[in-house]
């Protein structure tokens, strides 16, 4: 396509609802509810719009949060483990994680030198 801006869908949307506008106003004699109308159905269409982005943008992060965690994946260390026969399993493996998560905290925190007072 030669102009980008015509592949963005509220562009398309606002040009299909002006042309739908004007020729309301020129063969059809349309008033000030006819007007009105129309743009109740630009704003519900403009708004499913946005409904449509959102959700796929959703569907993206769900794909990518599959993706990071499932197993042999980059969080599949510390993840807690999903063949776990119980819900005490569970949380046995989620108090691990926190535990190695706490040590690792408290080496990078051992690294750091304390500000020397002036």
């Amino acid at each position: 396509m030669r102009y980008p801006i015509l592949k963005d869908p509220y562009v398309i949307t606002g040009l299909i609802f002006i042309v739908i506008i004007l020729t309301g106003n020129w063969l059809w004699g349309w008033e000030k509810h006819e007007y009105g109308f129309v743009l109740l159905l630009y704003f519900i269409v403009t708004i499913g719009i946005r409904l449509d982005d959102i959700s796929r943008h959703i569907e993206k992060a769900n794909e990518t949060l599959i993706k990071i965690t499932k197993p042999g994946g980059p969080a599949s260390d510390t993840m807690v483990s999903p063949n776990a026969p119980d819900i005490l399993h569970r949380l046995d493996d989620l108090q691990m994680s926190v535990q190695l998560l706490n040590t690792r905290l408290q080496q990078i925190t051992d690294k750091i030198e304390p500000p020397k007072p002036s």
